[in-house]
């Protein structure tokens, strides 16, 4: 059986909007798919990142650190962006997670720079956390990097790795 290959915008295995192909083979999976546009109630919700105060160490910010990153934060109970992600159940899959800093850097590229996926010209959450009361966000307006307050309600849109 051959294996499927794909490219940025394509249709991903889970609906996904594919944006990173892993053309190097680094990573054990070879693409990085988004949530599609309405994954949530018709829209990316606006949600806390999570509490003030506590650092949990969700600090890695590379490609294919996403993952460990939701892990760490979706411990801790609440309505917040990685605990959003990390139960979401698309199309029989439910191994999503908030994106890391670099990892939303790509989908921002590849995606919202070319008019794909429904993404909004505001701060998307990524899984990056910089302090205890900080966590770093991309806002797709300016395409610039930011360093919110954990209770500030940015957007989410989850991503998987296959």
């Amino acid at each position: 059986m051959q294996e499927t290959v794909y490219t940025p915008g394509e249709t991903g295995p889970a609906g996904g909007i594919v944006f990173y192909v892993d053309s190097d083979n680094t990573h054990e999976w070879s693409c990085l798919d988004a949530a599609p546009a309405g994954w949530y109630d018709g829209d990316d919700p606006e949600v806390p990142w999570g509490e003030m105060g506590l650092e949990i160490g969700a600090s890695a910010r590379g490609i294919g650190m996403g993952a460990e990153n939701t892990e760490s934060i979706a411990e801790r109970p609440g309505e917040f962006a990685g605990n959003l992600a990390a139960v979401l159940e698309l199309n029989g899959y439910a191994d999503w997670f908030l994106p890391s800093r670099e990892e939303v850097v790509l989908m921002y590229e590849a995606l919202y720079r070319e008019g794909i996926g429904g993404l909004a010209a505001e701060p998307y959450w990524t899984s990056t956390e910089r302090n205890a009361d900080r966590a770093m966000s991309h806002n797709f307006d300016t395409g610039g990097q930011i360093s919110g307050q954990k209770l500030n309600e940015n957007r989410v849109r989850p991503i998987r790795a296959f």
